[in-house]
């Protein structure tokens, strides 16, 4: 009977922390996430200035010359 109680509590203790264990993981992989877009994000930013950024370079090299 002691035994039985004793699985039972080691079963839910891992279970508790099978469970913790991957909140974490869900928490780790959001921020990731979070950060993967945000990565995105500036890439499509850059590639919206470096046109633009081309062109001042280009005006400012031919007042210079």
């Amino acid at each position: 009977m002691y035994k039985n109680n004793r699985d039972a509590s080691s079963r839910g203790c891992i279970a508790a922390k099978l469970k913790e264990e991957t909140k974490k993981l869900e928490h780790f992989l959001e921020e990731t996430f979070q950060l993967l877009r945000y990565i995105v994000t500036i890439g499509q930013k850059m590639m919206e200035i470096n046109p633009r950024l081309l062109l001042v370079l280009l005006v400012l090299k031919m007042m210079l010359v």
